[in-house]
């Protein structure tokens, strides 16, 4: 972790996982506005060939979507930490696939990786509820 972990020490000691928690129902509506559709509806995960996401213009499009609507309903908790470290992370997901340099006729096969980081911040909430 970057620092030791101290951002994550951040997050819980300035309220992290309560925001999320307050703000679980909203999460889950940026969520399921923008990669509802692109995962099935019997999600299981096999350890040995994880399902693949597809990354064009448009996925890429609703990770930023994802990450302005989730930090907007972040930002509105007492301490801005909470939403800085959500949008961090979106950002770092987005940094680390095809969306960072993406040329528009394009697209990229990834396993689901990304999309389970992105899924972890529901799951997280879903815990904390």
């Amino acid at each position: 972790c970057y620092k030791e972990g101290e951002r994550i020490a951040l997050f819980i000691a300035e309220g992290g996982p309560e925001c999320l928690k307050d703000n679980q129902d909203q999460i889950q509506q940026c969520v399921n506005s923008t990669f509802s559709r692109y995962l099935p509806k019997d999600v299981t995960v096999q350890k040995e060939e994880p399902p693949l996401f597809q990354l064009g213009k448009k996925e890429c499009g609703d990770i930023s979507k994802l990450q302005q609507c989730v930090v907007e309903h972040l930002e509105k908790c007492s301490e801005p930490t909470p939403s800085n470290v959500v949008d961090s992370l979106i950002a770092y997901v987005r940094k680390v696939t095809p969306c960072q340099q993406y040329e528009p006729n394009d697209a990229s096969t990834l396993p689901i990786n990304s999309v389970v980081a992105l899924s972890a911040i529901v799951a997280l909430v879903r815990q904390l509820h």
